[in-house]
């Protein structure tokens, strides 16, 4: 719908930068009135993260996934229906639920996460795409690798930054 506007001359072009968030939030209202769905539907759509995270859950998949322990992951992946193409969608609700199970939430721990990166550089790696600098920016700053879910809150907080130097 963004597209259509903009080609209509319905946006200005800067607009353009407003599309991701504009999806994530009609995607985030949607959720809302079918919370059982997480964005699925009857046509062979995504799997309810809800199924996905319990199974990673139960396949022991918190420990490597908070530790960022890649390898652990793959094991755990690794001859299970917890597939990049079956649950990939669900690595934040993953973050979520495993940190719950730490007494941790999420929330939490992007406010770290997002004023670190911002301290480092992150919002200009973010605005370039560059994921190897927000690797290297969460590495130099120690951050956890729960941060990995915690693109949205850094989008969000670099357009404020940006908007109020504006």
């Amino acid at each position: 719908a963004v597209e259509a506007a903009a080609a209509r001359g319905g946006l200005e072009p800067a607009c353009k930068v407003c599309e991701e968030e504009v999806a994530k939030t009609c995607y985030e209202e949607a959720e809302k009135d079918h919370p059982d769905h997480n964005g699925t539907d009857a046509t062979g759509g995504p799997t309810p993260c809800r199924e996905c995270v319990a199974e990673f859950q139960d396949l022991g998949g918190c420990r490597p996934l908070l530790a960022g322990d890649e390898e652990g992951l793959e094991r755990v992946m690794t001859n299970s229906s917890v597939t990049d193409e079956r649950c990939g969608h669900c690595e934040e609700e993953a973050y979520k639920s495993c940190l719950a199970e730490e007494g941790r939430s999420l929330h939490e721990v992007c406010e770290v996460c997002v004023a670190q990166a911002m301290d480092h550089g992150g919002c200009e790696a973010h605005a370039a795409g560059n994921q190897t600098r927000l690797e290297e920016i969460a590495h130099a700053a120690g951050l956890e690798p729960a941060c990995r879910a915690c693109e949205d809150p850094l989008h969000r907080a670099c357009g404020e930054r940006r908007r109020g130097q504006a």
